[in-house]
């Protein structure tokens, strides 16, 4: 085994648990969606702010673009040093494929939930729409029905 590989080895499975751990992090994100679906659920209630709601969820998603930005940053590295794994001593190479399978696991447990959460939001933001076009309804019929005449809005004394 050449040093080359032995370095390409060390360096690859540190970057396999840089992505595992932002991987990880996704998956605690993810476990708090139901939280946030109840925070939207509450301000559609008007209970807490609509603009603290679009807070926590601009922050959820910025987290989650930044661990994503965090597995994606190291592509270029990960693909060249993995054209050597076949020349990798076996405990890293063995450790890279556990890290990878993980990784794989984890993501597809997030491809279920996101489906999901998606899913949740859009029928929050349909039943919101809903809301809106009713009021806007009930607006529009009750200028429909108002008196046609405009009463005078200042009388004189004698009135």
């Amino acid at each position: 085994m050449s040093s080359k590989a032995m370095t390409s080895g060390t360096r690859l499975r540190a970057l396999a648990e840089r992505r595992l751990t932002s991987a990880r992090v996704m998956r605690d994100l993810a476990t708090r969606q139901s939280d946030l679906l109840a925070a939207i659920d509450a301000a559609g209630r008007g209970e807490i702010e609509t603009d603290a709601v679009e807070s926590v969820l601009e922050s959820h998603l910025a987290a989650r673009a930044e661990c994503l930005a965090s597995m994606t940053s190291c592509d270029d590295e990960w693909a060249a040093a993995a054209t050597t794994l076949h020349e990798m001593d076996a405990l890293d190479r063995d450790a890279i494929q556990r890290i990878s399978a993980e990784i794989g696991g984890i993501l597809a447990e997030l491809t279920t939930s996101d489906a999901t959460f998606a899913t949740e939001l859009s029928a929050r933001r349909r039943a919101a729409g809903a809301e809106i076009a009713r009021a806007d309804g009930s607006r529009a019929a009750h200028r429909a029905y108002a008196p046609q005449t405009q009463a005078p809005r200042f009388t004189d004394r004698r009135g």
